[in-house]
């Protein structure tokens, strides 16, 4: 069918919108199509009709055609297109150029080209006499490459390599669709007046801050205005989830509190709407908590008590729970609780790119985005997802450990202790305040400051373990932590720090083992006067791990300083090491 009036012709051809507009932007504002391309469209010229040499146009055109289809694939999560035929750098009607392809070859190039193999639409149609092709990616529902294995995405209008970290997280994503944005089981009458009461107070308070009084006065109004409904008004999951009592008395939060180790626990089981559940969850949690387990005395006469567990603490591990939980497993958020420890089991594991050696410092990926926005607009989570960097603050800085994290392939694990505090620490941290170095908000000044008291040193494997950090960004902070007096370089031959003489004061940590230069100068010294010295002897004197002691006496025989002596034992806790003779 060919087209003399572009406005006419477009309109009364079955083409998606978003092709039909770019392609009148073309033909009568004389627009470039390039101009025109977005995140769901993309327009191709066909080799056939350029002056490409002596390339083939057949090899060419399967190659730019399988790379712009794979990235919309990757890219998008609905429909999206790719119209061949056409020019991009060429403004107006000149731009069409037209194809001669046959649909059924070019739709069977690609999927024998794509792997998993992707089955798109192909479909002719006239602009201006030229025929064009329509190429119509459908939903994908995996993540796709060429057969050998190259990989794209789409960003805006451009082609980006996909990396192996956003190819796993693209692949758990589409594998792991959200469930919370499927249709109800309910209407929006069974949602419970509560919980719709609540959330309103919640937006309200959210806009309040904001500057805005812009509420809806409806609840139909209030679950659009917080994403819940679908392009049809109807409910979507999520609005069940958070605004609906779980169907037939099912529990969706069970509390265990445990006043002796090994007594039977006191058992409360909560069914509630998930809007109402963060604060019954929390008060619970209170009730069973002492809100006063030591006092620190911080000078001038201030005196702050300190509770079993961190506020800041326990909400961020009821939100995470409440909030990242797979809502597709069928068991309930389970709470155990001791005068002690506090531990909150969530159901469902971690996406794969995140694990416990990355989850202070990889972007948190929603297990269920339409939940999760829906919750962000109530105020009851924020847009930067910190959680666990906020846990780590809130327990280092009142003088305990860092969150224990375990995972399963079912389930998430994260348990608080309130051990015994540091006051001695928590004093230290108020005395840095004051002369102006506060670093009580400060997950990794936290984290190494913790370790360099419990340990003499810390070297640069440590550090980028414990802080979970790559090399440029645990740089970054060791000279940080170095300008402002924290710490400092242990001697010139490894990458080794210690707190400063100031602060192994201040944290009483001078009473420790030796750092690893520390305990090398020993050992050369000793050596070079003739002793003949055992792993465990080292160990003992420097108050340092056997396990570290060998690795030192292998480095010092690496470079001919050290050899195990010849007329000892040669292997096992007896084995001496003495100075290498020089010939």
């Amino acid at each position: 069918m060919e087209n003399t009036s572009p406005s006419q012709g477009l309109s009364a051809m079955s083409l998606p919108e978003v092709v039909s507009s770019a392609l009148r932007a073309i033909v009568e504002q004389g627009m470039t199509a390039d101009s025109q391309e977005s995140q769901v469209l993309d327009f191709k010229e066909d080799p056939a009709t350029a002056a490409l040499g002596s390339m083939n146009p057949d090899s060419k055109l399967i190659e730019v055609l399988l790379k712009a289809v794979i990235c919309m694939a990757n890219g998008n999560d609905g429909d999206s297109f790719v119209v061949l035929g056409v020019k991009d750098k060429i403004a107006g009607v000149a731009a069409l150029a037209g194809t001669e392809r046959d649909a059924e070859w070019l739709r069977g190039k690609v999927y024998s080209g794509t792997k998993p193999g992707l089955d798109v639409g192909v479909e002719e149609f006239y602009v201006q006499g030229k025929r064009l092709l329509l190429i119509r990616i459908p939903r994908p529902l995996r993540v796709y490459s060429r057969t050998k294995g190259e990989s794209w995405y789409r960003e805006g209008s451009n082609c980006l390599v996909m990396t192996g970290e956003k190819r796993s997280r693209l692949d758990w994503e589409r594998r792991n669709p959200d469930f919370t944005a499927k249709p109800a089981n309910v209407g929006e009458a069974d949602l419970d007046s509560g919980a719709l009461e609540h959330a309103h107070q919640l937006l309200a308070a959210k806009r309040a801050a904001m500057g805005s009084m812009d509420v809806p006065d409806t609840n139909h109004g209030l679950v659009r205005e917080l994403g819940l409904v679908d392009g049809n008004e109807k409910l979507l999951l999520a609005g069940e989830i958070l605004l609906a009592r779980p169907a037939g008395g099912k529990v969706a939060v069970r509390h265990l509190y445990y006043p002796l180790p090994g007594a039977e626990p006191r058992v409360r089981e909560l069914n509630s709407s998930l809007v109402n559940l963060f604060g019954e969850v929390q008060l619970l949690i209170d009730s069973y908590a002492s809100q006063e387990v030591a006092r620190v005395d911080l000078g001038q006469g201030q005196e702050v008590p300190i509770p079993a567990f961190p506020r800041q603490a326990v909400d961020e591990v009821v939100s995470n729970a409440l909030l990242h939980r797979d809502w597709v497993a069928a068991g309930a958020i389970v709470i155990k609780q001791t005068p002690r420890t506090l531990t909150v089991i969530s159901p469902g594991g971690f996406p794969p790119s995140v694990s416990e050696s990355n989850l202070l410092t990889t972007r948190s990926v929603p297990r269920n985005p339409t939940l999760m926005d829906a919750v962000r607009r109530l105020g009851l989570a924020e847009e930067s997802s910190r959680g666990f960097d906020r846990m780590w603050v809130s327990m280092l800085a009142s003088g305990r450990r860092a969150p224990v994290v375990k995972v399963s392939e079912f389930d998430v694990s994260v348990t608080l202790d309130a051990g015994n505090p540091d006051l001695q620490f928590v004093q230290g941290l108020a005395t840095m305040a004051e002369a102006g170095v506060d670093i009580r908000q400060s997950v990794n000044a936290l984290i190494v400051l913790r370790y360099l008291v419990d340990y003499p040193g810390v070297d640069w494997k440590v550090l980028t373990e414990k802080l979970q950090t790559n090399d440029l960004e645990t740089r970054e902070n060791v000279d940080w932590l170095v300008g402002n007096g924290i710490i400092e370089k242990v001697g010139d031959r490894f990458d080794e720090w210690t707190l400063t003489p100031k602060l192994r004061k201040l944290f009483n940590a001078t009473n420790m083992g030796a750092t690893r230069s520390e305990a090398e100068k020993w050992i050369r010294q000793h050596l070079a006067e003739g002793a003949a010295l055992t792993a465990r002897e080292i160990s003992n004197q420097l108050n340092i791990s056997t396990a570290d002691v060998t690795k030192l006496l292998r480095g010092l025989r690496a470079e001919g300083v050290a050899m195990i002596d010849a007329e000892g034992p040669q292997r096992g806790s007896n084995t001496r090491w003495v100075a290498r003779t020089r010939n």
